[in-house]
């Protein structure tokens, strides 16, 4: 990822972080790259590439020939794979080429450490994938216990369309998408990817343009994912001081036990 850190940052990023460009499997999950990859199909399509006849798509392909996404309001997309016969200029290929546009991580006010773009990003662009290491929820209980104390927050569930039994645990092992802020008026979306595997627990978490952005704007994603936060109890303050903010980051159930 084409990374750089600002001169304001008075803090580097953790010593402890372990910068990846892939995606980290724990052994607890018994999940691998070869796993994966054992029960996957691949299109016969040719090297000019697929279209919504492809049965790797689930239908149309969610990206134009410009690489970007049609409708920045889907949740989902698919994308071809190593076994596919399609060539790496298939229209279908982006979250997994890991091309991004240049990031800077800054320091964001009150909120620390942040991204901002340093050129303009159009509407639907891939910026970036949220990786980290691939947990277990029996795992994510045990963590978020020590997490909590230490108020830290990076843990994604991959729970997308089904009982979610697998989570990114960015805390220790990541990439830039691990300093994104929140904002309540976010200008990135959140999308789940399949490409390696058909294993529906198992997706891939991509950041893409939800608008045009402007050279410098820092990058933001909705924590909530557009959570109905009504009659639940806010916890963590929010700092986006954005129009429409709701106030908190994170929202549970008044019966529940929180963060303070």
């Amino acid at each position: 990822m084409n990374l750089r850190i600002a001169s304001n940052v008075d803090e580097p990023p953790p010593e402890n972080l372990t910068w990846v460009d892939r995606l980290v499997y724990n052994e607890e999950t018994g999940i691998s790259i070869e796993t994966l990859s054992d029960f996957m199909y691949g299109c016969g399509c040719g090297d000019e590439g697929c279209d919504g006849d492809c049965p790797c798509l689930g239908g149309d392909c969610a990206y134009g020939k410009n690489g970007r996404l049609i409708d920045v309001k889907v949740c989902l997309a698919y994308e071809c794979n190593s076994k596919c016969a399609c060539g790496s200029h298939c229209p279908s290929r982006v979250v997994q080429t890991g091309i991004t546009p240049p990031l800077e991580l800054f320091r964001s006010g009150r909120k620390g450490l942040g991204v901002h773009n340093r050129i303009a990003i159009p509407k639907g662009t891939f910026i970036a994938e949220y990786l980290g290491e691939v947990i277990t929820m029996s795992m994510v209980h045990d963590r978020e216990k020590e997490y909590d104390k230490l108020n830290l927050r990076y843990i994604f569930d991959m729970d997308h369309g089904q009982e979610t039994q697998f989570a990114l645990d960015a805390t220790y092992i990541g990439n830039a998408s691990r300093f994104f802020n929140h904002s309540c008026s976010p200008n990135m979306v959140v999308i789940s990817i399949y490409c390696d595997t058909q294993d529906p627990r198992i997706h891939r978490v991509a950041f893409f343009a939800k608008r045009d952005i402007r050279a410098g704007e820092e990058l933001t994603f909705d924590y909530t994912q557009n959570q109905d936060v009504k009659g639940l109890k806010g916890v963590v303050p929010c700092a986006c001081s954005s129009k429409t903010c709701k106030g908190f980051l994170f929202f549970v159930a008044n019966n529940s036990p929180c963060i303070e």
